[in-house]
């Protein structure tokens, strides 16, 4: 997310004893509508939209634990992040006159909404970094892991990096200063820096950009790489011992763990995906190290945006294709077994050969009578396309 203050404009106040003044502009960024007003907006409607749902699946009692409590904290961070600064970028680049100064107080919203904005999405970052952690330490240290790693201990590092980032940014609250004057009949508002922190703010920038987004990255990269060895390693040790019958309840867990863990690395891949490249990227511009032309460099900063906003949707989709449980829980929560229950009753045949009914066993929810299995998702098309055809009898 955007975090640097709007840009200036600086021309003559009429009203000002023609002293010159700096008035606030937002960024002219590359199809401002198309993308600020419209896009960007979208895709954190609906990320408010499925991180709800991931957070009412997660609270459930079953599927409450470590894990969870730390991704119900990256889905609120999410909704923040994306939603706070959706009203000032429709009303900068969907409503206002592009191109024209913001009025007051217009642009302490732009702005602070940008600052919130970016502070939130540290939350996210540094989260994910926990969530990685922590995920290493429960598979490579499985009876250790459970004693450090628990629901307590995960609330508590939630609430600890929600302070520390309102800490980290507190600073960036008081770097400008806006006062409202009056040109040609409007009011308008005029961007100052604080003169007592202009000596610091490089070194701040250079600092949060380290800390907050390439280490957490590079911690999340070793993790990450630790994971993907342990869980090989371990994956060679069941395959020793699924020919012992009593061992069946260890082969259960070792496969629940490593689904999670599954799911947790493609996570922090998507993560470093957009996370990587914005760092440097933040790096460059706090170390004054850009050649590029200004167009050029807020084409970066959009598409860089665009792509945190695209990560922070894309997880809800990752929880519902490789965790059994969260299906299992949403379908109960959105109704579908309503839908299902309905279908059901009518006992149709898909075809000459094969009866489709539904099971409440503990494997899939579909089961197909015989040896063959039919796909979780063939099976819902024909489904439905058979609940329409009896509604039109």
């Amino acid at each position: 997310m955007d975090s640097v203050n709007s840009t200036l404009t600086l021309i003559q106040g009429r009203n000002l004893s023609n002293e010159s003044v700096m008035l606030c502009n937002p960024f002219d960024y590359p199809s401002p509508f198309e993308i600020y007003a419209v896009l960007c907006p979208a895709i954190a409607l609906l990320t408010l939209f499925t991180n709800i749902l991931v957070i009412v699946v997660f609270t459930k009692k079953h599927l409450l634990s470590p894990t969870s409590v730390l991704l119900i904290g990256l889905a609120v961070g999410d909704i923040l992040a994306g939603n706070i600064i959706s009203p000032p970028y429709i009303y900068a680049y969907g409503i206002a006159d592009l191109g024209q100064p913001l009025p007051y107080p217009m642009c302490l919203f732009y702005d602070y909404g940008s600052i919130l904005a970016a502070l939130f999405h540290q939350v996210s970052v540094w989260i994910t970094m926990a969530l990685g952690i922590q995920r290493y330490v429960v598979v490579a240290f499985p009876i250790a892991g459970r004693r450090i790693c628990t629901i307590k201990k995960s609330v508590l590092w939630v609430i600890v990096i929600n302070i520390a980032t309102l800490l980290m940014y507190s600073i960036t609250f008081f770097t400008s200063t806006y006062e409202s004057v009056e040109i040609d009949g409007k009011s308008l508002c005029v961007c100052k820096e604080n003169p007592h922190f202009s000596e610091v703010v490089q070194i701040y920038s250079i600092l949060r950009s380290v800390f907050g987004q390439l280490v957490p990255c590079a911690v999340l990269s070793v993790t990450t790489i630790l994971l993907v060895q342990r869980l090989h390693a371990t994956k060679n040790q069941m395959a020793r011992i699924r020919a012992c019958d009593n061992r069946e309840r260890e082969r259960k867990d070792n496969r629940s763990m490593r689904r999670t863990s599954y799911m947790v690395i493609i996570i922090v891949l998507c993560f470093l995906l957009a996370e990587i490249p914005n760092g440097c990227y933040f790096l460059f511009k706090a170390m004054r190290m850009s050649v590029l032309s200004y167009e050029a460099d807020l084409m970066i900063s959009t598409v860089l945006n665009v792509l945190v906003y695209a990560v922070n949707h894309i997880n809800f989709w990752i929880y519902v294709f490789l965790s059994r449980h969260f299906r299992r829980s949403l379908k109960k929560i959105l109704r579908l077994d309503a839908l299902f229950q309905f279908c059901r009753k009518g006992n149709w045949k898909l075809d000459s050969h094969t009866t489709t009914y539904f099971s409440n066993s503990q494997g899939d929810p579909f089961y197909v009578k015989g040896t063959e299995r039919l796909r979780a998702s063939d099976l819902l098309y024909t489904t439905m396309d058979t609940c329409v055809s009896r509604s039109n009898w």
